[in-house]
C-alpha cells in the first residue's frame, strides 16, 4: 500500500497512517494479507479484525475484534476503503491566483515571526486537537477584516493539509485563507501561500481591485486536451496543458475581468485595462 505504515498504539490498540496519495481502490487482498500486520493477526486464534474507533484526515485508531478468517481480508479492505475519504482531505484542484484570491476570506502580505502547536480542544472522541500556530507581522492587507492579524493556525503536518512558513522573520508571503466560525485564521495546503518575492508584477498590482473585478467571473483550468468553456463569465486556464505548470504565463501575467457586456475575458498586464477593451463585446 505504498507508503502505509501500521504501528501498535498498545496492545489493544492500532493506527494506520495514510497518506493522500494512495489509491485503496487498486490495493488488493492478496497484498493486504500479506501485510506483517495483518499476517500476524492471521497466525492468531481467533483471527482479529480492526474496528475503526477514531479517524483524521491521515490517521485511522483501531480496536481488534473476534473475527472468522474467510471474512478478515474483506473487513480489512472495508476499513481501508472507508480510510480513503480521510487520506483524500487534502485533495484539491490547484487555482489560478485571481481565483483563490476571490474564494478567500482573507489576503495578506505578512512575515511569520514565531511557531509553536497548540492544542485548540478536543474532537468528538475525546483526543486533543493540535493545530500549528503562526504568529505573524502583517505587512499589508489586500482583503479581509478591519484590523490586523498577528496569528494564523494550520495543520500539524502536510498529511493534515498543513502549511510549513518560515519562522524566522526573513521572508515575506503572500497569505490566503478562510475564518472560522471564532473568527480565526485558518489556511491549508489548498490555499494559495507563495513567497512574495516569486509573485510576477502583474500578480502584486492585481491583488485588491484588479481581481476583484474578476471576482464575478469563474477561472476553469484544462487539464487535458481538447478543453472548453460553456459560460461566457467563465476564462480557460491552459497553463497546466501547455506548460506543464500551474504557474504559467496565465498565472503570472492575466486577469480574468468581466466586461461591460457582463462576458469574461483574459487581460494581460499590470496597467489598468482599456475603455476600448472593457467594451469588447463577445460575437
Amino acid at each position: 500500500m505504498g507508503g502505509a505504515q501500521m504501528r501498535i498504539k498498545s496492545r489493544a490498540h492500532a493506527v494506520l497512517t495514510l497518506q493522500p496519495s494512495h489509491q485503496v481502490s487498486t490495493f488488493s487482498p492478496d497484498r493486504f494479507s500479506s501485510h506483517p500486520f495483518v499476517k500476524s493477526a492471521f497466525q492468531r486464534q481467533p483471527v482479529f479484525i480492526w474496528e475503526i474507533q477514531y479517524a483524521s484526515a491521515s490517521s485511522l485508531f483501531l480496536a481488534p475484534l473476534k473475527m472468522s478468517r474467510s471474512r478478515c481480508v474483506a473487513l480489512l479492505l472495508l476499513v481501508l476503503c472507508g480510510a480513503a475519504e480521510f487520506a483524500e482531505a487534502c485533495s484539491c484542484s490547484p487555482e489560478h491566483p485571481q481565483q483563490a484570491y476571490c474564494n478567500a476570506d482573507v489576503v495578506i502580505r505578512a512575515k511569520v515571526v514565531g511557531r509553536k502547536e497548540v492544542v485548540t480542544g478536543n474532537d468528538a472522541y475525546g483526543y486533543p486537537i493540535k493545530m500549528i500556530q503562526y504568529d505573524i507581522k502583517q505587512i499589508k492587507m489586500f482583503k479581509g477584516p478591519d484590523g490586523d492579524i498577528d496569528t494564523i493556525f494550520t495543520g500539524p503536518s502536510s498529511s493534515l493539509c498543513g502549511v510549513n512558513l518560515e519562522s524566522n522573520g526573513k521572508k515575506e508571503y503572500l497569505i490566503t485563507g478562510n475564518m472560522d466560525s471564532n473568527g480565526t485564521l485558518r489556511i491549508n495546503l489548498c490555499d494559495y501561500v507563495e513567497s512574495w518575492e516569486s509573485l510576477s508584477m502583474t500578480q502584486r498590482k492585481s491583488l485588491g481591485q484588479r481581481y476583484q473585478m474578476g471576482c464575478d467571473c469563474r477561472v476553469v483550468q484544462c487539464p487535458m486536451i481538447p478543453c472548453s468553456i460553456n459560460d461566457p463569465k467563465e476564462c480557460l486556464w491552459t497553463d497546466w496543458v501547455l506548460e506543464g505548470t500551474v504557474q504559467g504565463t496565465q498565472a503570472q501575467h492575466y486577469n480574468c475581468i468581466k466586461r461591460n457586456d457582463s462576458s469574461c475575458a483574459w487581460y494581460r498586464g499590470s496597467a489598468p485595462p482599456s475603455k476600448e477593451f472593457m467594451d469588447i463585446a463577445d460575437p
